[in-house]
């Protein structure tokens, strides 16, 4: 063999060891490390020998392209998690894509990104790579993100973006569900009524289980990534009164509370009580007992869907709401699967589309299809 292939099968040697050992560090499609040491993305940083090698064995190759860089949210407070998303592009194969975060140019963390569909980065194989950052121990501030691809090749390029995302002064609004920016999502925000100043992990465990309830239930479940929820820490300054089974705040009071939070477009009070109380008015603030969480579910069909109750409060009257009709035939909902035409529906002479539903019973786990479907026709509003 001459020097010129001894040279060639040297470097193709180098290759296949660079290749190898690159592909069980960051194989796509691996679990996203959890404790990654920012060290080991170093490797990433300067792969201009690496470049030259396979440049004068494969050829002049194409350059990788990285297209988007960005964070949902852009903006939110410690404790935040954080989507960091990239869009790369290669003829070649994307061998790793790197993520590292920088404040006030010094590095705080790396962690890989992903195109698995598992990740956050959507479909897996649409040249989305995607990971989530918690900012729990973070400081407030901008945060420049660099992104570093790598092709099977060894080849690699980097971008820097700067600011892509913040985190805010800690303030009374605090974060429980953040899918993105306020623009575009279901924003609803906790308020509480008749807690105690110094409750606040009471009030949390109580806002906390009553968003699981709600999020958990058909067909808010089917939208987790179009609603940002939201708690207002400001106890001892709202109080509730009772009428019957029917609590209520200060429709004025409660809304100030809610606007620590921005553009919020639905509140749910939170009665620190044992009492089985609720209310709610047809697209209005929707109040429940802290002790009964489906209770806001039902409250929030209300508030959020001007879904009327299901039973009769006794007398006769007319509804404009798309679950009771006035027809004993029902034609609002004909020809809506699992529906009929049942008696009572806000008053005595309306009807209802099904036999019980959570509209008519609190502790009934299912809205019901034509509650649903105008559900469903709200939440496809949102991103």
């Amino acid at each position: 063999m001459n020097q010129s292939n001894l040279k060639k099968s040297g470097i193709f040697a180098v290759l296949i060891i660079l290749y190898s050992l690159h592909a069980l560090a960051a194989a796509p499609g691996d679990i996203p490390p959890t404790d990654l040491d920012i060290d080991s993305v170093d490797i990433l940083d300067d792969c201009s020998a690496t470049e030259q090698l396979s440049s004068d064995y494969y050829g002049e190759l194409t350059a990788i392209s990285i297209d988007t860089i960005d964070s949902t949210p852009s903006s939110e407070q410690a404790g935040t998690i954080f989507t960091i998303k990239a869009t790369v592009t290669d003829e070649a194969q994307i061998q790793s894509v790197a993520a590292r975060l920088y404040q006030n140019d010094t590095q705080v963390d790396a962690f890989y990104l992903y195109d698995n569909g598992q990740s956050g980065d959507g479909v897996a194989g649409d040249g989305i790579y995607a990971n989530t950052w918690d900012s729990a121990t973070m400081h407030e501030g901008h945060y420049d993100i660099k992104i570093t691809a790598q092709n099977e090749y060894a080849q690699n390029i980097t971008i820097t973006k700067n600011d892509v995302l913040e985190i805010l002064p800690q303030g009374i609004c605090k974060p429980m569900k953040s899918s993105g920016s306020q623009d575009d999502k279901l924003d609803i925000v906790f308020v509480p009524c008749d807690y105690n100043a110094g409750e606040e992990d009471k009030f949390r465990t109580d806002a906390l289980a009553h968003m699981n309830q709600l999020l958990g239930f058909s067909p808010f479940d089917e939208y987790p990534d179009s609603i940002n929820v939201y708690r207002v820490e400001k106890l001892g300054s709202l109080s509730c009164y009772y009428s019957g089974r029917c609590v209520l705040a200060s429709g004025s009071a409660a809304r100030l509370l809610a606007s620590e939070c921005g553009d919020y477009d639905k509140i749910i009070v939170i009665a620190d009580s044992n009492e089985w109380a609720g209310c709610a008015y047809l697209g209005g603030i929707a109040h429940a007992s802290s002790r009964y969480p489906w209770i806001t579910v039902h409250e929030f069909g209300h508030s959020f869907g001007s879904l009327a109750d299901e039973y009769s409060y006794g007398s006769y009257g007319s509804s404009s709401q798309p679950n009771c009709d006035s027809s004993s035939s029902c034609p609002k909902w004909a020809g809506v699967q699992g529906t009929g035409c049942f008696p009572q529906c806000q008053y005595d002479n309306l009807y209802r589309p099904t036999y019980d539903s959570t509209m008519r019973s609190s502790y009934n786990q299912d809205f019901g299809p034509v509650n649903k479907g105008v559900l469903r026709g709200l939440l496809d509003g949102y991103n």
